[in-house]
């Protein structure tokens, strides 16, 4: 979730990264996995091992605590209003399609389906 806030505020300019407006989606991307990947083991290291032997529900209460933190977080950077949407990796328009059958029983597939799948085979293969 805070991963998608990083993105939107470098994309769309708002909360703290005001200054960076306008990155394209892909570089914002970019930078929000490479912050993910220190963020996520940071977690853990600092958070989570210390107290995972303490007791069964002890890492639950503390990814919980962590979760809470992060949500009012993210409300107080960036606020509760809906906003204009995040600008999207792959074309998602109406039209941005491929048409298979043109018959009765239309069946077509959307560039964005194509590019979510591509996206989540390199992300298995890797």
């Amino acid at each position: 979730m805070f991963s998608t806030f990083i993105i939107f505020a470098l994309t769309a300019g708002a909360g703290v990264a005001q200054a960076v407006l306008g990155l394209p989606v892909w570089v914002a991307i970019a930078i929000a996995v490479v912050l993910s990947f220190v963020f996520g083991p940071g977690v853990e290291r600092i958070l989570v091992r210390p107290v995972e032997h303490k007791s069964a529900l002890a890492p639950v209460i503390v990814t919980l605590g962590l979760f809470f933190i992060l949500n009012a977080l993210a409300a107080t950077i960036w606020g509760t209003d809906p906003r204009n949407p995040v600008p999207q990796p792959f074309p998602g328009g109406l039209d941005d399609k491929i048409d298979i059958l043109d018959g009765p029983p239309k069946f077509f597939i959307t560039y964005k389906a194509i590019g979510i799948w591509i996206t989540v085979g390199l992300l298995v293969a890797g």
